[in-house]
């Protein structure tokens, strides 16, 4: 009898492990049915049906991994695929979604656009050079306003004619300017202006006051006799002010800072091949064909912004969030997402970098944990490609590639400023991250704000057109705190877009009793950056960064390589309010020329260990404190056991930074060692790196990328401690294997072997 028990007790055993180890199959095909089984003869037509599917299964038959396997082809989305609570795995298991073996599954919510003809009665305003070059297609029926079009190759570029603004505005508060005010007012000073027919159709494109930002703000009336025009949507900043002038070496900005925008989407726009314009009034779209082949390709109109959401039970102004738990979306690709558009609602995270919460990403964790989305394809999109909104915790982004994107590449975006803090512990890990930006350019690459805890390591994020990779929290100004003029800044302001729509003052109580007791609520701590490659970015605006930190605590950037990018103040930059985080093992190349720096420093961190190689103005660059009064018995910036290193006679290694105490760098100008010498010498007659040195630090071979240091080397003598420089950038190709492979050499990402 103990033996028969013995064994139904195994069996069972067996049998528990086989129910927890089996999984379940469904598969969606474009040329499936719902009416279909879902297996893999008789696939369902929709993702949709496959869910449904799954929850109508039972308690025991959940407790399974469950895969839903789409085939190849393009799967056709209209409305965002939403994954709820229910729609989660049991502990321990998980519910994928996935591209079948061997196959490309798209999912597209581009309608194409058929049925061209050559116009032959053209809109108001075209210019002459257009006629008998456009061609004119009905809109889709059922496709709303859209405010970009794509062909297979690339985004057909919007037609845009150039205005002009008068920044001579008329004082405001009690006789002080802001930069808060008349962010809806455009005074016109040049321009095709007039009151169109379909003004809703018609935006603006600019820089509102600030060069870091960038608006498409809807066009909502204009006054001709007073040469005045208002947009619907108000600008982060004053519309009228003209940015100020930075980084003059690049055309795009000589146009912004001489107070030029864009009209988007007027007849008047449409010089050049290339070009598109759409007329919801008329329910018409015109073209300019690039090439006489462009017709004859696949021409669409994305519908769709939020391709995929997995949405949680989320408590915004409580907490009682409850995340969807145990999911995968892995090997899918994704194309032709919708572009944002500013509502009055919008609530803006920082400078309006991002919107808050807001559906304009392919896929979206929205109160998510356990979750995962790998080996996917984001491409060709107006709009973001992955986001992970509030309640987000221990979820892994790997192995995914970004390209071609409108706007942000990934957003970490947490609740706001308060005592929530439930976006955490999540991964980003190994993706591959280009051309965003392509819209919106002060988009980012990878964005964290107010999130902590999390790991973004091994990305390769390259072409882009602001900064790579930026954690941010939120600014103690925001509490009421540096506006001298105006001491009652958040009452002055309680509807400001930019961070005031999510403060959390409820649990905040009221303004903070120190500066620095601010960020107790700023949520950006505990990140590690490392083992990142960055090359080529900040192609576009002023004041931005390759990688960059504000309104946060406690972060670490570690064995970063960054290369190839020749903008911005500086290739790193410690910004505004922030404290207590280490920059250390990075590898910063700067290129020839430009006005940047090699690093901007601010408050008490530490920069230690580091290689800054080339620089345009100075190695440790001009960042001053704002608030001097906050800065009182300061520490500054530890600056140790770095090497600074000019292969010309550039000499001037430090700028005017806040007070800072280091000691046990290496200093070396290649072609001025005299200059080099004296220089340090000078800097230790005041006090400071009594232990630096002037000398060569022996690379082993720097022209091909091995930036181990030789037995002897001065800085190994100061106690400089080896970069793991093997092992930065992609896992499957780190950056110098890549690099090598390419031909490439040191002298090139200086720059200086440009043809």
């Amino acid at each position: 009898m103990k033996t028969i028990i013995s064994s139904l007790r195994v069996a069972a055993a067996f049998a528990l492990c086989a129910s927890v180890h089996a999984e379940k199959i469904y598969y969606v095909s474009p040329s499936g049915s719902d009416s279909g089984s879902g297996a893999i003869d008789s696939p369902f037509a929709s993702l949709t049906q496959a869910r449904d599917q799954i929850r109508s299964l039972s308690a025991v038959e959940r407790r399974q991994n469950i895969r839903v396997v789409l085939r190849g082809g393009r799967h056709s989305l209209r409305e965002t695929f939403v994954l709820e609570v229910q729609d989660g795995a049991p502990l321990g298991l998980n519910v994928s979604y996935e591209a079948f073996p061997g196959e490309v599954p798209v999912l597209d919510s581009g309608v194409e656009i058929t049925g061209w003809k050559k116009a032959k009665v053209y809109p108001e305003g075209t210019p002459d050079v257009a006629k008998g070059n456009l061609y004119v297609a009905d809109i889709p029926e059922g496709v709303e306003r859209f405010y970009s079009l794509w062909d297979e190759e690339d985004i057909i570029d919007r037609a845009r004619a150039k205005f002009r603004t008068d920044p001579k505005l008329p004082m405001a508060r009690g006789g002080v300017r802001t930069r808060w005010e008349e962010r809806d007012l455009l005074r016109i000073k040049e321009g095709p202006f007039r009151n169109w027919e379909n003004i809703g159709d018609i935006e603006i494109y600019k820089m509102p006051t600030r060069n870091w930002v960038a608006n498409f703000l809807q066009l909502e009336s204009v006054d001709l006799e007073s040469k005045l025009a208002r947009t619907s949507v108000e600008g982060t900043y004053k519309l009228s002010d003209n940015p100020p002038r930075k980084r003059a070496n690049h055309d795009v900005e000589k146009e912004m800072v001489e107070g030029i925008g864009d009209l988007c989407n007027v007849p008047e726009g449409l010089t050049r091949p290339g070009t598109w314009i759409a007329n919801t009034v008329e329910g018409k779209v015109y073209l300019w064909p690039e090439s006489k082949t462009q017709l004859e390709q696949r021409i669409v109109a994305p519908t769709l912004a939020e391709y995929i959401r997995i949405d949680g039970e989320n408590d915004e102004w409580g907490d009682n969030d409850v995340p969807v738990r145990g999911v995968t979306i892995k090997g899918l690709t994704f194309k032709h997402g919708k572009r944002l558009v500013l509502r009055k609602d919008s609530r803006g995270i920082q400078h309006d970098w991002e919107m808050f919460d807001e559906g304009n990403a392919f896929v979206r964790l929205r109160g998510a944990e356990n979750c995962e989305v790998t080996d996917c394809s984001f491409l060709n999109s107006a709009g973001t490609g992955i986001r992970l909104d509030l309640y987000a915790q221990n979820n892994r982004i790997e192995g995914n590639l970004l390209d071609n994107l409108g706007y942000t590449g990934i957003l970490l975006c947490g609740y706001g400023p308060g005592t929530k803090d439930v976006n955490h512990h999540n991964i980003v890990t190994n993706n591959e991250i280009s051309r965003v930006g392509r819209l919106w350019f002060h988009a980012l690459s990878i964005f964290v704000f107010q999130s902590g805890h999390n790991t973004i390591s091994h990305n390769y994020i390259h072409d882009t057109m602001y900064d790579a990779i930026v954690v941010s929290g939120v600014r103690p100004r925001f509490f009421g705190y540096r506006f001298k003029d105006f001491p009652d800044f958040p009452t002055a302001y309680p509807n400001l877009r930019e961070i005031m729509r999510i403060m959390r003052w409820d649990e905040i109580g009221g303004k903070p009793a120190t500066f620095k007791g601010c960020l107790d609520y700023a949520h950006s701590r505990g990140n590690i950056i490392e083992y990142n490659e960055v090359e080529a970015v900040m192609g576009e605006g002023g004041d931005g960064n390759a990688l960059y930190l504000s309104g946060t605590m406690g972060n670490t950037f570690r064995y970063n390589l960054v290369h190839s990018t020749a903008a911005g103040p500086g290739i790193f930059r410690n910004d505004d309010e922030q404290y207590e985080s280490q920059f250390y093992g990075n590898i910063l190349i700067g290129m020839q020329g430009g006005p940047y720096a090699g690093v901007n420093l601010k408050h008490e961190n530490s920069f230690e260990n580091n290689m800054v190689l080339n620089w345009g103005s100075s190695a440790v660059g001009k960042v001053t404190s704002l608030d001097p009064e906050h800065e009182k018995g300061s520490r500054g910036t530890s600056l140790n056991r770095n090497i600074f290193m000019h292969p010309d006679d550039n000499t001037l290694f430090i700028g005017k930074i806040d007070v800072h105490y280091g000691d046990g760098n290496v200093y070396y100008a290649a072609g001025d060692e005299e200059g080099t010498a004296k220089w340090l010498k000078r800097r230790q007659e005041t006090g400071n790196d009594e232990a630096s040195l002037a000398a060569d630090p022996m690379f082993v071979d720097l022209e091909n990328f091995n930036f181990r240091l030789k037995k002897g080397s001065p800085a190994l003598r100061n106690g400089f401690e080896q970069i793991p420089f093997e092992s930065i950038g992609l896992l499957s190709k780190p950056a110098v294997e890549r690099l090598r492979e390419e031909g490439k050499t040191f002298s090139d990402l200086l720059g200086r072997n440009d043809s």
